[in-house]
């Protein structure tokens, strides 16, 4: 036999001898898993429930045990016979009810043509859902009462296309409805068997006046040329003051003049002719409406532009690109003019270091210029690129040397640099030959051999020592062997500096008192033409730095160019 369930969900409480249980984490209302009647036990203890008050509260008969709380506990759910058929009885009697009231339907199958005449009483309905086909039943029999099924729209008609009663097509912008009661495909309308003229298309209505019109000729005898043109021409034409009108002559279309309709009244037209082609005077013009003629720099009607197509690095550099067809070469110092915006300039030159002074970029808002300087054998100099207002990049100059190259573009106020290749100064310096010092001497080293130059041009080495070629920072590695007898080591130092003064430091070594290495790297910004130079001071006896066995080095490299 079938075991009774419980239900044990959380912990009561409940007063000895008391009538309400309260319940912790308990579903006894919304659960639906207690009715009264069911029976609860903790313990050895049982009593039956009477109410559910909500989930956490039951009533029952009086607690035969001793007070409880947060106690375990089990809910027994026990036979009910008298309850369920209590419940089944008016569950019963409410649809017998309805159906003695409103009748309810008999179905009928999607394969049946009738219903079962077995079913049903005198007054109730039939109905077969997948046709729409309802019955009634009278005397005894069901009597077909029809389809009973609301309009599907299937839109235009399709012939391969099944139709169902009450499906509505269109066929010639009329509307049908299907009206058989068997589905079919292949039977257009007006197949009066298949569909019923639903709604009908209405009649072409009649043809409306012919409005006025453009066009127009006129044989008034007129030069070309700007200004006000009166021409005698049809009356009852479209044109209205400020329509846009070409007159051309009818033997050669590319004798025209164009402007704005300023009066048209009976047989007169008048324009004001801004724009013209040709020559002469001619008395057999077609009067035709014409597009407004741009006006803006971009316009392609305008000046510059569509009729310079013929070239067409022209009309790229005046329609506002940049032409990379050909190059302007640049020799010498060259202050450049307006002609210059939209064009490549390459930079040469072996015999001096020049400027070239850039347009102002005021007022050129768009411009473009680009400069690139040549390879290491056509410019073996520096060439500086300066601007007459504003700034060029960072500053109102920069300095470019071989290879480099340079996209600018005005903003108005400065040219600001849209692209840029630059090529880092790089190199060593070093010293073949021993150098002598004075004994507690601050003494220059001078370097005699410059290398390591990837353009092999050493725009760096100047006077046996760095020149800085711009202002940029740069890394410096020095090292260097020193040989002293009796020095003092506290004294000995080698230094990175300037003219004047020692930089970024004083390095020291230590090692035998009679030699010592010393190296060290530092970033200095330098301004263009810094000298940087390399200082040893050392005391003793016979000091000197050695360069024919051990060469003192100087490794240079550019890590910010300022533009």
């Amino acid at each position: 036999m079938t075991a009774l369930t419980s239900y044990f969900t959380g912990t009561i409480s409940v007063a000895a001898d008391g009538t309400t249980v309260t319940g912790t984490s308990t579903l006894w209302l919304t659960a639906g898993n207690v009715k009264p009647g069911d029976f609860l036990q903790s313990g050895h203890f049982g009593v039956f429930i009477t109410d559910i008050a909500d989930d956490t509260h039951l009533t029952i008969t009086p607690w035969p045990g001793s007070t409880l709380s947060g106690a375990t506990y089990a809910i027994w759910k026990v036979a009910r016979p008298s309850i369920v058929d209590g419940e089944v009885a008016k569950d019963v009697n409410k649809a017998v009810s309805a159906w003695n009231t409103t009748g309810f339907f008999v179905f009928v199958g999607a394969t049946a043509t009738a219903p079962d005449p077995s079913l049903g009483d005198d007054g109730q309905y039939a109905f077969q859902p997948t046709t729409g086909k309802t019955w009634a039943k009278v005397s005894g029999v069901w009597t077909y009462l029809g389809i009973y099924k609301g309009f599907s729209f299937r839109g235009p008609y399709d012939n391969a296309a099944t139709y169902s009663y009450g499906d509505v097509q269109t066929t010639a912008g009329s509307s049908y409805v299907y009206i058989n009661a068997t589905p079919s495909a292949g039977h257009a309308a007006p197949n009066a068997t298949y569909w019923q003229l639903l709604a009908s298309i209405g009649a072409t209505g009649n043809t409306g006046a012919t409005g006025a019109g453009y066009g127009g000729t006129s044989a008034t005898s007129l030069a070309i040329g700007t200004g006000s043109k009166v021409f005698t021409t049809q009356a009852g034409l479209a044109y209205q003051g400020g329509a846009r009108v070409r007159t051309s002559s009818n033997a050669n279309g590319a004798n025209y003049m164009e402007g704005l309709v300023t009066a048209y009244s009976g047989t007169s037209l008048t324009i004001n002719a801004d724009t013209v082609g040709g020559s002469g005077t001619f008395a057999d013009w077609n009067i035709n409406l014409a597009g407004n003629a741009g006006t803006a720099a971009g316009a392609l009607l305008a000046a510059n532009n569509l009729s310079d197509l013929t070239s067409a690095p022209a009309a790229i550099r005046n329609l506002g690109g940049l032409d990379l067809s050909a190059v302007v070469a640049v020799t010498a110092a060259a202050t450049l003019t307006s002609s210059a915006f939209g064009k490549l300039h390459l930079i040469s030159g072996t015999s001096s270091s020049y400027t070239v002074t850039l347009p102002t970029p005021v007022g050129n808002t768009g411009a473009i210029i680009a400069l690139s300087v040549d390879n290491p054998t056509n410019a073996t100099k520096l060439y500086t690129i300066a601007s007459p207002s504003g700034n060029v990049g960072r500053a109102t100059s920069l300095v470019m040397w071989a290879y480099e190259q340079l996209v600018i573009r005005s903003d108005g106020a400065n040219w600001v640099i849209v692209s840029a290749k630059q090529i880092p100064f790089v190199g060593r310096f070093t010293r073949a030959s021993d150098l002598t010092l004075v004994s507690a001497t601050i003494t220059e080293i001078p370097f005699t051999v410059a290398s390591d130059d990837p353009t092999g041009l050493n725009l760096c080495f100047s006077g046996n020592r760095f020149v800085a070629p711009r202002a940029s920072s740069f890394v410096f590695s020095l090292y260097s062997y020193h040989t002293s007898s009796g020095a003092s080591f506290n004294q000995n130092w080698l230094a990175l500096g300037t003219v004047t003064t020692k930089a970024s430091g004083t390095y020291s070594w230590t090692g035998s008192v009679n030699a010592g290495t010393v190296y060290g790297t530092s970033r200095l910004a330098v301004t263009a033409g810094a000298n940087i130079l390399a200082a040893a001071n050392v005391d003793g006896t016979g000091p000197k730095v050695a360069g024919a066995a051990v060469s003192a080095l100087l490794d240079f490299s550019e890590v910010c160019p300022s533009w």
